[in-house]
């Protein structure tokens, strides 16, 4: 019931994304276009079939496999609506330019909606604050490896090469020490992603080897990153590093 109430959601609730159901009934003249859209659609079955056995949490989440089809939909729904409007043998550019404005301009009204509702549809946190992820930005070179639990945001945000917490601190301090990922890990930057769990979560799941870091009772003369600062929002990130980068000089 979920996939089939919230299904247009889960596509991004985009115009051209829905054409493609009406994509099926044209006879695209190149054939592997006309028999790759069935296989499209066969795999999008089968996963949407999946993801009503194991669930989706939310418009975005582990399970939502949607986003992998979406921008074939949008080309093979795009495509279909412009063989429509190549049948009504508009000659007059402008007017095509038209079509293809209102087009985009309806299939991104979702999007801009969001973004205009405030400030609380801008910062999803936690854990994303994009200025103070982007500050890293300032504080490290484009050389320097760095360490999260959540390396998309600062490969993002801070355009800085970031490694995936390992699954040890030693795992950690061996990949800095060699040089594995071409030089030492300068940086250690955790996030409410494994700060946000109680206290049993902390010691004896995934993350029990980090739990004295993630809780900052840590010795830092047993850590090779000997300086660290509180980072906002009220102090729940925090990042460690090799010297105090974030002291202006």
């Amino acid at each position: 019931m979920d996939q089939a109430t919230h299904l247009w959601e889960y596509l991004g609730l985009n115009i051209a994304a829905v054409g493609v159901a009406f994509s099926l009934l044209h006879p695209f003249r190149e054939r592997f276009t006309a028999l790759w859209r069935w296989v499209v659609l066969l795999m999008w079955i089968g996963a949407t079939i999946g993801m009503a056995f194991f669930g989706v949490q939310g418009v975005v989440s582990g399970n939502q496999l949607h986003l992998l089809f979406l921008p074939v939909f949008l080309l093979y729904g795009t495509a279909f609506l412009l063989v429509l409007w190549n049948r009504l043998h508009f000659t007059f550019k402008p007017v095509r330019i038209a079509f293809l404005s209102l087009v985009f301009l309806i299939s991104g009204a979702p999007m801009l909606i969001t973004l205009l509702e405030g400030s609380k549809a801008r910062i999803q946190w936690p854990p994303y604050v994009p200025p103070f992820i982007s500050v890293m930005q300032n504080w490290f070179g484009p050389d320097e490896v760095l360490c999260s639990d959540m390396p998309w945001a600062v490969a993002w945000y801070a355009n800085r090469k970031c490694l995936l917490l390992p699954e040890t601190v030693r795992a950690f301090t061996q990949i800095s020490d060699y040089r594995t990922l071409g030089s030492p890990i300068v940086a250690l930057y955790l996030t409410p992603v494994s700060g946000n769990q109680n206290f049993l979560e902390l010691i004896k799941g995934p993350n029990k080897d980090w739990s004295q870091l993630i809780m900052r009772t840590v010795n830092l003369n047993d850590f090779i990153l000997k300086s660290f600062t509180p980072l906002p929002i009220d102090g729940e990130c925090i990042l460690y590093a090799d010297r105090e980068r974030w002291v202006r000089k």
